[in-house]
């Protein structure tokens, strides 16, 4: 036993007791520097959250902007509409612009927190709506600068004929090439249905989904 008589034995203090002051200050340090990295932490995230200028922009009245009103706004004999456009871009280009690394970050946040993560259906709908209104803003900047661009059967970036067989068929001979290059060879595809459908609609979009 430590601290033992003369009687009882040697004194294993001087081999033991160095050893357990090393191991006490070392749990003592590790548990202070946890302390302080949840603190700071903390910090960030308060910060993140407690900022004017987004308590100020959530208290402004919503847009409700449609395809169809970007449709039938988008072109006029006098050009106002240019103006209109840029003047409703001007508040809004900003925001895009001080978030241009929000993917990248959602992204790191999401790798970083997955193993935390209990309610998967919170997640996602999180990030369905953090990138919806993150596309939204994308396409209306897209918008405006196709304005001022004159092209066939289209008003900005709203294809006034789309066929979505095209758009398949072009897909479709990507895929065929990056199969050819990887595999040597591609399975052939053939569209059924509407294939001679045409309408209004943005094409941007499907260039992301049927990839």
């Amino acid at each position: 036993m430590l601290g033992s008589s003369p009687q009882a034995g040697p004194s294993l203090w001087p081999l033991v007791g160095p050893s357990l002051l090393l191991w006490a200050h070392s749990t003592s340090a590790t548990d202070t520097h946890h302390v302080e990295m949840a603190r700071e932490c903390s910090k960030t995230v308060t910060s993140f959250y407690n900022q004017s200028a987004i308590d100020v922009a959530t208290e402004k009245p919503s847009v409700c902007l449609t395809p169809t009103m970007m449709l039938y706004s988008g072109c006029s004999q006098d050009g106002s509409h240019l103006l209109k456009s840029g003047g409703y871009l001007q508040q809004e280009l900003p925001l895009l612009d001080d978030h241009k690394d929000v993917v990248t970050l959602l992204a790191e946040g999401l790798c970083e927190s997955r193993k935390h993560t209990e309610d998967e259906k919170l997640v996602h709908y999180f990030l369905d709506k953090t990138l919806t209104s993150r596309l939204g803003i994308c396409m209306l900047a897209t918008h405006h600068l196709a304005l001022h661009e004159d092209k066939p059967d289209f008003v900005g970036i709203i294809c006034t004929r789309l066929s979505p067989k095209k758009i398949i068929e072009k897909w479709v001979d990507f895929a065929r090439r990056l199969c050819e290059h990887k595999y040597g060879n591609a399975p052939r595809v053939r569209i059924n249905g509407h294939v001679i459908a045409h309408f209004p609609f943005i094409p941007m979009p499907l260039d992301y989904i049927l990839p």
